[in-house]
């Protein structure tokens, strides 16, 4: 009951998209694949109850969608969707779950702050189009290496701080404070393995 896709990067079956605007996100899509490998794909309907796929809410029916379309690397799972359901009034932008749920408050953002006030001003398509290529920029925004490893290095640095301690309470001869110190560093060096 789900759509096929037409194209790799833009399927605007409600038609709600300008020419130009619908040809400057295939290239624009077309060149985040080829420059980073993450594929992203546009798409608009007019409901989501003119597919008979069981789907009750555009959540489902983008989810549903984004995998039966197989969008983004296997591997890496770093594709995006976004959907946009016209008669519905929701939009949903559907990330890979390599993404985690790092993302998630910066997609809302982009929908209730770019996307929704488009929406109630009549322009679905342009609302889309900004909204695709805020996404576009979120996704490829350049992190330093300390902002990425920040977690970690932190979670090391306090490892590194309860040894120390531990080391010093058995020289002084306070053994069960050691003990504890060394077990906490312990149990923190397992969460820093699990992440």
């Amino acid at each position: 009951g789900y759509p096929s896709a037409t194209n790799n990067y833009v399927n605007d079956f409600a038609g709600v998209l300008q020419p130009m605007d619908s040809q400057m996100l295939k290239d624009k899509l077309g060149n985040l694949e080829k420059q980073t490998g993450i594929e992203g794909v546009v798409v608009t309907i007019r409901s989501v109850s003119d597919y008979p796929t069981g789907d009750t809410s555009v959540d489902g029916f983008a989810t549903h969608l984004f995998n039966k379309w197989g969008v983004g690397d296997k591997k890496a799972n770093n594709g995006f969707m976004v959907l946009v359901s016209i008669n519905d009034r929701q939009c949903r932008i559907e990330l890979g779950e390599g993404y985690g749920q790092r993302y998630n408050d910066k997609m809302k953002e982009i929908v209730d702050q770019t996307m929704v006030p488009r929406f109630k001003a009549g322009q679905y398509g342009r609302g889309a189009y900004e909204g695709t290529l805020q996404v576009m920029e979120r996704l490829t925004v350049k992190v330093s290496w300390f902002q990425y490893y920040k977690k970690e290095l932190l979670i090391g640095l306090a490892i590194l701080i309860l040894l120390l301690a531990g080391f010093n309470c058995i020289k002084q001869g306070k053994n069960g404070w050691g003990y504890a110190l060394f077990a906490a560093a312990g149990i923190l060096f397992l969460i820093l393995l699990k992440m």
